[in-house]
């Protein structure tokens, strides 16, 4: 399904600028089948949780990239949240960051590789870039003013993660994260309504210098990511598959849990089992 599809389907009243504007997106979202398996600046912030690779976090964003090695396809689920981000990013650059930095370029449809080893690549696609300023600009766009002003006191330390990659990837010593408070309301003839607040008080800019120890552990976590990858796909591929009825039993005299519900994915080899596109583990 395409992000437009997917606009239209979860946000039924989204306002048709929005979907001219997304449209822009489509090259950004179709698959390069080098980053099948692999690792974007976005995703990124899915290995720096406390417990880093050892967390529950990690173990399910490796099983979601195994089963794009298996399938041969990603399988782009969104949220309302990350939709309207990409909805608002073309506002947020129009409103906001070119009126500040008239040299920035907009280019979030062309992704940098900073690796493309076959099934160990890892790459990120900046919002903006300003060469004139030596700056790469990521544009996140709140939709609430609580989460707006939580971010403007204390900025998601996965924001600044993928903004570092961005900069490894541009080659830039300085970055931005820009945050815009947009409204995600439609009115009943699907035209956005937005805040009533002008767009310099509902905009900030994080900066922050490229940091050398941050992009090397960057790059040090994703290198560890891909084993885990490797262990969870060897561990699925090698799964029998079974009948509906065969797992209505085994359900029955067993017990039977879903792959991705285990805590720790990375042990449970040999007793694991495919029904209906979907692996189950049981003991």
């Amino acid at each position: 399904m395409s992000v437009i599809e997917q606009l239209k389907k979860s946000m039924p009243n989204l306002h048709s600028a929005a979907v001219s504007d997304v449209e822009l997106y489509e090259n950004t979202i179709h698959d390069d089948p080098k980053k099948l398996g692999c690792v974007g600046a976005s995703e990124v912030s899915k290995l720096f949780t406390r417990a880093g690779l050892d967390a529950k976090t990690a173990h399910s964003f490796a099983y979601e990239k195994a089963l794009e090695l298996i399938n041969g396809y990603r399988d782009y689920v969104s949220t309302n949240a990350m939709l309207h981000g990409i909805n608002s990013e073309i506002d947020g650059y129009r409103d906001v960051v070119i009126k500040k930095y008239p040299n920035a370029t907009l280019r979030s449809d062309v992704s940098i590789f900073i690796s493309e080893v076959e099934q160990k690549s890892y790459w990120a696609t900046p919002d903006v870039t300003d060469e004139f300023e030596g700056l790469t600009i990521d544009i996140k766009c709140p939709y609430t003013p609580y989460t707006f002003w939580n971010n403007v006191k204390k900025i998601n330390e996965g924001y600044k993660a993928q903004n570092q990659m961005q900069m490894i990837a541009t080659k830039h010593k300085k970055g931005a994260i820009c945050l815009y408070l947009t409204s995600a309301d439609v009115d009943e003839f699907g035209n956005k309504k937005e805040y009533k607040i002008a767009p310099e008080k509902r905009s900030n800019f994080f900066y922050q210098d490229a940091d050398e120890a941050m992009q090397k552990e960057i790059v040090k976590r994703i290198n560890g990511f891909f084993p885990m990858r490797d262990i969870i796909f060897k561990d699925l591929t090698s799964a029998p598959e079974i009948s509906d009825e065969e797992l209505f039993d085994m359900c029955e005299k067993k017990q039977v849990k879903k792959f991705k519900e285990n805590t720790n994915l990375l042990n449970l080899n040999g007793s694991i089992v495919k029904c209906s596109n979907e692996y189950y583990t049981y003991k």
